[in-house]
C-alpha cells in the first residue's frame, strides 16, 4: 500500500496531506519535547488558523500524524530496516565531533583542496556542503557511518589524522 493510497482512504479525515521538511526539534523544560516542520507554502497554513497553540498552561489543538520518510531518489524509507542498522551501531563523541567538523564552512574548502571530484559530483547530485563534508569524512575514514568512529580503533585514528591534516591545512592557507 502506498502513502497516496492510505490518503486517499483517510482523505475524509486529512487536515494536511502534504510533503512536509523536518525544521527542528528538541525538547524544552516547560513545554516537553516538539518537532517543527516547513511546509511548502504559506497556503498549507490556512487549515490552522484560528486552532489552539499549545503554551505552558493550555493544551494545544491535538492531531495524529502519520510521518513517512522520503529519501533523495523519492523512494519510500523502510524504517524498520533502517532502525536496525542504526541500533547497531550508536554514535558517539567522535561522531558528534565529525557533524561539527562537516558543517564548518573552512573544512567544506579543506575537502575541495583535497577532491574536487567529489565536491562536482555532490554540487551536481544537489547534495548539501556539509553533506559532501560527511560523505568525505565516511570515505576517507572507511566507514558506512560515522557512528562507527566511536567504535573502530582504526577509523578513529583516520578521524583523529584527517582532524590534524585540517589544522596544518587551516595554519598553511
Amino acid at each position: 500500500m502506498t502513502p497516496q493510497d492510505i490518503i486517499a482512504r483517510l482523505a475524509d479525515f486529512c487536515v494536511l496531506a502534504e510533503e512536509v521538511q523536518l525544521a527542528d526539534f528538541g525538547e524544552t523544560a516547560g513545554g516537553g519535547p516538539f518537532i517543527k516542520l516547513r511546509l511548502a507554502d504559506a497556503g498549507q497554513l490556512q487549515e490552522f488558523r484560528g486552532r489552539d497553540r499549545a503554551t505552558r498552561t493550555r493544551q494545544g489543538q491535538r492531531y495524529h500524524i502519520l510521518m513517512i520518510e522520503i529519501s533523495d531518489d523519492e523512494t519510500l524509507v523502510n524504517n524498520k530496516e533502517r532502525t536496525i542498522a542504526e541500533t547497531a551501531i550508536i554514535g558517539g563523541p567522535i561522531s558528534k565531533n565529525s557533524d561539527v567538523l562537516a558543517r564548518d564552512p573552512e573544512f567544506f574548502q579543506f575537502v575541495r583542496a583535497h577532491d574536487q571530484n567529489l565536491i562536482d559530483e555532490g554540487v551536481a547530485a544537489g547534495m548539501k556542503s556539509e553533506d559532501i563534508c560527511r560523505s568525505y569524512i565516511r570515505s576517507e575514514c572507511k566507514v558506512r557511518s560515522r557512528a562507527e568512529l566511536d567504535h573502530n580503533e582504526v577509523a578513529k585514528l583516520q578521524f583523529e589524522k584527517l582532524k590534524s591534516d585540517f589544522v596544518r591545512w587551516t595554519h598553511n592557507n
